[in-house]
């Protein structure tokens, strides 16, 4: 997501909650929200006197970024790449699932007929059980899907189980620290975006190559069936 007509800020925060560094002028900011994987961020930082050398202690993984949009937090995550040139200071991070990717179970587990936002639930608390940088979960609603899984103790990636699981009919998206997980059929609305959130102009196009005029379907023994697009356009 690309600054729009609002001002974004950032900060470098360590695992203790101090701040090491801010960053007020910006020269390029990007941030994402992905649903059922993780999310990333990028910021180029112009040092100024104040925080040049605050951002030379910067370290992955230990230290996260957060940008805010006109003062609220939009997104936050751990640091996995600073990268210092002479044009400033750039820094890469994930989302707070990062680290899901590079956490295993930590204790056998067995569920049977379970409903499966507590199954997530579970992965994610015990993901982070052992070193935890800060997490909550909300479960927006059940997916009224009961579901088995067994999990052993360092077997697979946590991340991995996760996303396997939302194949089976949940979501989850991380929003700042909190992990949302929801039904996959949840269709409140959260939020809408207006052409004015946009830095330049809005371009709608259509893809001709997508269209199609009809179907061919071959089965066995030679069947084979037609069935003519709805609106054709290119014959």
């Amino acid at each position: 997501m690309a600054a729009g007509c609002a001002s974004h800020t950032a900060q470098i925060i360590d695992r203790d909650g101090a701040v090491v560094s801010t960053a007020d002028i910006l020269l390029e900011v990007e941030w994402s929200r992905t649903l059922d994987d993780i999310s990333t961020a990028r910021v180029l930082i112009a040092p100024d006197a104040d925080c040049c050398a605050s951002l030379s202690r910067v370290r992955s993984w230990r230290h996260k970024l957060a940008i805010y949009r006109d003062t609220a937090p939009v997104w936050e995550g751990p640091i996995t790449a600073p990268e210092w040139t002479a044009d400033g200071v750039e820094i890469s991070a994930v989302d707070i699932l990062g680290w899901l990717d590079r956490r295993v179970p930590h204790s056998d587990q067995q569920f049977v007929a379970h409903e499966l936002t507590e199954i997530a639930a579970w992965l994610i608390d015990d993901g982070f059980a052992p070193d935890d940088p800060g997490h909550s979960v909300e479960i927006i609603g059940p997916t009224r899907i009961h579901g088995d899984r067994a999990y052993q103790v360092d077997v697979g990636q946590t991340g991995d189980h996760l996303r396997d699981l939302a194949a089976t009919g949940l979501d989850f998206t991380a929003l700042g620290s909190k992990i949302i997980v929801l039904p996959e059929d949840h269709y409140a609305r959260v939020g809408s975006l207006t052409d004015t959130d946009f830095s330049s102009p809005l371009v709608v196009a259509e893809d001709g190559l997508a269209l199609a005029t009809r179907w061919v379907i071959h089965g066995k023994d030679a069947v084979k069936g037609r069935r003519a697009a709805s609106t054709p356009t290119t014959g």
